[in-house]
């Protein structure tokens, strides 16, 4: 007898389209594991983070930000608002970044620093203005060096966020 096999029955497409979406699947997850998603969420957590700070630090005694990476190696905000001279110190602390997450600051002077477990940022809000106040004042010169720039990348991808010290703007390219 000659049978006529010309085709795929109906069962084998369904296996053949089933064993395709689980590889696509699978794909899909590994390429947003190593692309860039973690430093876009991290770089938007920092530019909406300080952009709260600096509104807050306007009707406050004081407000320092400090950027850091924890002993887990994530990347983490530390906010401490003191409400007046006498009131006590509260700090809040927020995670923002994963442990694949590079962060860079720039500083006024050029100088380029990576925040690691020694290295951290330190930025205050000037009250009367809603500016930054400076980074650090160089000992030998007195010169007052600020932090211009934020660097936060992972694999290929980088997000630059840009602060304007004077007048305290804070933009994300």
């Amino acid at each position: 007898m000659k049978q006529d096999n010309r085709g795929i029955s109906f069962v084998e497409l369904m296996i053949v389209v089933a064993i395709m979406s689980i590889i696509i699947g699978i794909t899909g997850f590994g390429i947003n594991m190593i692309s860039g998603k973690a430093a876009d969420e991290c770089a938007q957590k920092i530019t909406y983070s300080m952009q709260n700070s600096r509104t807050k630090a306007m009707g406050k005694f004081s407000l320092e930000y400090i950027l850091y990476r924890d002993s887990d190696n994530l990347i983490k905000i530390k906010e401490i608002i003191q409400n007046g001279p006498t009131d006590t110190a509260v700090e809040t602390v927020a995670t923002v970044g994963d442990k694949d997450v590079t962060v860079v600051y720039k500083l006024s002077d050029g100088s380029e620093w990576t925040i690691s477990g020694s290295t951290v940022l330190r930025i205050e809000f000037d009250r009367s203005s809603g500016g930054f106040a400076p980074v650090l004042i160089d000992p030998v010169s007195g010169t007052a060096k600020y932090c211009e720039e934020i660097k936060v990348s992972k694999a290929s991808t980088v997000r630059t966020i840009t602060l304007v010290p004077p007048t305290g703007k804070i933009t994300m390219n």
